[in-house]
């Protein structure tokens, strides 16, 4: 069993005590603040790998698909993500400045949009 997380800690559940309401807020509140923590990291971790992959060039999902089959982060990092699954992943990344890099859209094409990351 792994250890208790340290924010966790101070509110374990007493199931005999007065206030077993309060208790479950709590644990929902630091769950909800570790799940924010952790979809922050994977942005990052996106956004950093995109960085890398597309070397400041525009790109399409077509084109992450193509160079996810030379790079092996890019290829860990959308694993068997279809285009369509990875154009909305990026979308839902589209606007967030996170450590100074922005995903913009660039254009739309027939076969979707032309990506973009901007330093900011």
């Amino acid at each position: 069993m792994s250890p208790t997380p340290p924010m966790l800690r101070a509110a374990v559940v007493d199931a005999d005590g007065p206030d077993l309401d309060s208790q479950i807020a709590t644990l929902e509140t630091a769950l909800a603040d570790l799940r924010r923590q952790r979809a922050a990291r994977d942005d990052a971790r996106w956004l950093r790998t995109l960085a890398r992959a597309v070397q400041g060039h525009a790109f399409t999902t077509r084109e992450l698909v193509d160079q996810a089959r030379l790079d092996a982060t890019l290829r860990e990092l959308i694993g068997r993500l279809t285009g369509r699954q990875i154009g909305k992943r990026l979308a839902a990344l589209e606007g967030r400045d996170v450590a100074g890099v922005r995903l913009v859209r660039v254009v739309e094409k027939c076969d979707g949009w032309i990506w973009e990351l901007r330093i900011q």
